[in-house]
């Protein structure tokens, strides 16, 4: 799950899930996470791989009733990022048990671009919000935006729902249309082997499958079910 344009965003991420109390309050804990029982946010207990990229296990990570159900939840500059595509360099994070909040700052150096990512409890879940200390590079309208992978494992073949209004099912295999988004003139140098993996894939990204300001994933699947409510621009599967 993607939302673009990045400036001034605010992200809403509800647990539907049935947990001890409709109302429940994540803290922070000693180990620096928030938590509560049978939900738990982590922020940055590991960072990208600088050599393949593509692990799934650090930024923002969700657990809930003792399983992953999302990761990598952090600014991306392409709408579905793959291995060697280009990842943020964590500079320092921060656990706040008095306000209920993490913090990362962390950033694009070759891009000259730096940002926090805060996520904060709220009742019922927490709030994300990416937060710029000067504007976008212009090269980067249009690209930044925050991404979080929810686990297929988890959610394939299980309904989800788009601004209350419309209802489909997560594909079992990966079959959405593609475009093809070649990168722009005056991009950093990358090695080799990360130009010739997009030549060969043909610089394609694919579609999203659904769009809307209001996204709950696994409706029909009350332990995992997930809403997503952003306040800064459209939501996209």
């Amino acid at each position: 799950m993607q939302t673009r344009p990045l400036p001034g965003l605010f992200l809403a991420l509800l647990c539907t899930a049935p947990l001890s109390g409709s109302n429940f309050t994540l803290q922070v804990t000693d180990s620096g996470y928030l938590d509560t029982q049978g939900f738990s946010v982590i922020l940055y207990h590991s960072t990208f791989n600088r050599m393949f990229f593509d692990q799934k296990n650090t930024a923002m990570e969700m657990i809930l009733h003792g399983r992953r159900i999302a990761t990598n939840g952090d600014v991306r500059l392409l709408p579905t990022p793959e291995q060697w595509d280009a990842i943020p360099q964590l500079k320092s994070k921060n656990a706040d048990r008095q306000n209920r909040r993490l913090t990362a700052d962390a950033g694009y150096p070759e891009y000259d671009f730096s940002y926090r990512l805060e996520v904060t409890a709220e009742p019922g879940g927490v709030r994300v919000a990416v937060i710029l200390d000067k504007p976008l590079p212009d090269r980067l309208a249009g690209r930044a935006g925050f991404n979080l992978e929810f686990l297929p494992a988890i959610y394939a073949g299980k309904t989800y729902m788009v601004d209350a209004t419309s209802a489909g099912f997560f594909p079992v295999s990966p079959r959405d249309p593609a475009v093809r988004v070649p990168l722009p003139p005056g991009e950093p140098p990358r090695h080799p082997y990360q130009e010739e993996w997009d030549r060969e894939k043909g610089y394609r990204q694919p579609l999203p499958f659904a769009t809307g300001n209001s996204i709950t994933l696994g409706v029909d699947a009350p332990l995992y079910r997930v809403k997503v409510v952003s306040e800064s621009g459209p939501l996209s599967l």
